[in-house]
């Protein structure tokens, strides 16, 4: 959010920032998945982290150990980071030139920790509008 509405001028070192952070997300992803359904090795997967994602050794041999013994959670950083943008582009798309990225999240976040699809009907959202919504 803070920088697509600009914060600190557009300072290329946050942005660098908000992509790693989006790339880890996805890491998190293919990493949980990869050790659970498609044998990734250990070395596979800190490289994985290390090299192609750039996360600390000492984070992603954590992350790794965290990995073995759950399933799922890892995903769910990105699944609900896709649903966020889903629920904020249904919000453009209905309230248009008067869409308040503010306002949006203050409602949102009142609501307190809700599945997607309830927090939408709380909202008055549909979620199928935000196919039509500007990116």
């Amino acid at each position: 959010l803070m920088v697509r509405e600009g914060y600190l001028g557009g300072d290329p070192e946050l942005r660098l920032i908000h992509y790693k952070q989006l790339l880890r997300a996805v890491a998190n992803t293919i990493l949980d998945i990869g050790l659970h359904t498609k044998n990734m090795t250990d070395q596979e997967a800190l490289e994985l982290m290390i090299q192609r994602t750039f996360q600390e050794k000492e984070e992603a041999q954590a992350k790794l150990r965290r990995a073995k013994l759950s399933s799922c959670q890892l995903p769910g950083y990105w699944a609900g980071f896709l649903a966020w943008k889903q629920l904020r582009a249904a919000a453009e798309a209905k309230e248009g030139a008067t869409f308040r990225p503010g306002e949006f999240h203050r409602r949102a976040l009142l609501e307190g920790a809700l599945p997607m699809p309830v927090l939408a009907g709380r909202l008055g959202l549909n979620l199928n509008e935000a196919a039509t919504a500007p990116r």
